[in-house]
């Protein structure tokens, strides 16, 4: 009876020593509570990244260095196979920045707006139009190439012209590169398919 009520008394006063270890523990896992004048430094940094980023001494792997340290992840999600993609930027902390941005692609036929080309295109055809004028037009359309250039090459009309079937007849000045349409030539007649099936094929 005796030696039953000293283990129990043991254990009691073994509990409170237990109960503080797993505060002690639990106190370590938590995140360290930054003071006034941690967080004004860090907003004061936070200032001069800008000027940190470009600054003359600051390297390629110290720009590295500084991203992996401010950003999380970056999920970059491509609308299937055309230039356009969305980008979405998780800092460290949890807060997010998002982005609809442009990418290079292989083919004409992969652009979002493709079928606004090939009208446009047949438009400006019908208009007796050289390809260096409708680059020009194209341009001020906002209308880009796959590589997401300035413009289009005078070649690169000419190209989708004859693809396209608009012209059958498209002669072709070699010293500027740039066809024009002959006065019996006009816009072919048969009905533009947008889809155009191998399109780019050996382009």
């Amino acid at each position: 009876m005796v030696r039953e009520l000293e283990r129990e008394w043991e254990t009691a006063l073994a509990e409170p020593a237990h109960l503080t270890e797993e505060y002690e523990r639990y106190r370590r896992r938590l995140p360290t509570r930054l003071s006034a004048a941690e967080l004004a430094a860090i907003r004061a940094l936070a200032e001069d990244l800008p000027a940190l980023w470009a600054a003359p001494t600051t390297t390629t792997a110290d720009r590295k260095k500084l991203l992996r340290a401010i950003i999380d992840s970056v999920q970059v999600t491509a609308d299937g196979a055309s230039e356009r993609v969305h980008a979405t930027v998780i800092w460290v902390g949890g807060a997010r920045t998002e982005a609809d941005l442009l990418r290079p692609v292989a083919r004409v036929d992969q652009l979002s707006y493709f079928p606004q080309l090939a009208e446009r295109i047949k438009t400006l055809a019908g208009q007796g139009l050289t390809t260096a004028q409708m680059v020009n037009r194209l341009v001020a359309d906002g209308l880009r190439p796959p590589h997401q250039g300035e413009r289009f090459h005078p070649g690169e009309i000419q190209h989708l012209i004859r693809r396209l079937g608009i012209r059958p007849g498209l002669e072709a000045d070699r010293r500027t590169d740039q066809g024009r349409l002959g006065r019996d030539q006009g816009p072919s007649p048969r009905i533009l398919d947008t889809g155009l099936c191998g399109f780019g094929k050996g382009s």
